[in-house]
């Protein structure tokens, strides 16, 4: 079996510029765009042979809306896995990810307990808080 790597979605594969800072995701429908460093970095582990799976906080009503964009933007993506808005540390662990990239500290902490290895997706996040400092990113 290859090794796993899992990514988030809204703000670390995805970026809505325009909806409210603090909403857990961008609104359906959304102008979504590329976060060009994390694709990039996405394709190139798959090439090295690496799985990727997306791992979001999503509910499952709204994974259509992912493939939709994984689809249009061709990338090497082989599943979405909502975790409709509980812990995605157990969904990790489950898939063996051996690294998880993410714009939550939390999750990224959370999955560096669990001996996982995390990338903070950096968006200024030292700003409001400083365990962000703690963290590899990307």
């Amino acid at each position: 079996m290859n090794s796993v790597i899992t990514v988030d979605w809204d703000d670390t594969l995805f970026e809505e510029p325009t909806y409210q800072v603090g909403s857990l995701w961008a609104p359906s429908g959304s102008q979504a765009e590329p976060i060009k460093r994390v694709h990039d970095f996405v394709r190139q582990k798959a090439e090295e042979g690496f799985e990727i799976h997306v791992v979001t906080f999503r509910m499952p009503e709204h994974v259509s809306e992912c493939w939709d964009l994984i689809k249009l933007y061709n990338l090497p993506i082989k599943s979405v896995i909502s975790t409709e808005g509980r812990s995605k540390t157990q969904t990790l662990l489950n898939l063996k990810s051996t690294l998880h990239i993410d714009d939550n500290i939390g999750v990224c902490i959370n999955a560096e307990q669990a001996g996982i290895k995390a990338l903070l997706v950096d968006i200024g996040q030292e700003d409001t808080n400083t365990s962000a400092a703690l963290l590899e990113k990307i």
